[in-house]
């Protein structure tokens, strides 16, 4: 009698239908092996039809063995590439954080917390105003200079920007001036 082999994939995550499926193939083999087992036991069937039922048997047997390595070696190949991805994507992290301490940003771990929206719309805007983050090395370092040299390198460092948000001041007064005197040129065309 040919006997079923123990079940390795059961240790691997297996889908629920599949595993419903075999169970139900297992059973129908073991059915067939029984079925034989009594046919052959009351002399019912001759020594060649034993044989040749029980090379179907077989071969069932065999089939679904290679069908369950085969689902275990893409589970392990899966397995494998995921892990591997892992790793690049911890390679990639590292750089990441090794890149972030060469430019004096050692607060990254805060800046990582906030979430990817946040981040994103972050780098857009500063992006978009020509402006950066002052790393937190350097504004350590700032911090640490005498009153006077901190109020120049600041001033340096906030000149660009000083000029920016003048040019859109001025631009907003013109705007508000202009919205005026459109306005009182209308109170007048209707006092006539």
């Amino acid at each position: 009698m040919i006997c079923l082999a123990p079940h390795r994939w059961q240790v691997r995550q297996m889908p629920a239908g599949y595993d419903k499926i075999n169970g139900r193939f297992e059973k129908a083999v073991t059915m067939l092996q029984e079925n034989l087992q009594y046919l052959a036991d009351e002399a019912k069937v001759s020594d060649k039809f034993i044989s040749m039922h029980n090379a179907i048997i077989k071969a069932l047997i065999d089939y679904q063995h290679l069908t369950m390595e085969i689902i275990e070696d893409f589970q392990y190949d899966n397995h494998m590439l995921a892990s591997e991805k892992d790793r690049e994507l911890k390679d990639i992290k590292l750089c990441f954080e090794a890149i972030c301490i060469i430019h004096g940003i050692m607060d990254f771990v805060a800046w990582m917390e906030k979430g990817k929206q946040y981040l994103v719309a972050m780098a857009v805007d500063f992006y978009r105003d020509g402006e950066m983050q002052i790393p937190s090395k350097l504004m350590e370092i700032i911090d640490s200079l005498p009153s006077d040299k901190r109020e120049l390198v600041m001033n340096i460092l906030n000149e660009k920007g000083r000029e920016k948000w003048r040019i859109e001041f001025e631009t907003l007064q013109r705007n508000l001036e202009k919205s005026k005197h459109a306005g009182t040129q209308r109170d007048q065309e209707t006092k006539w």
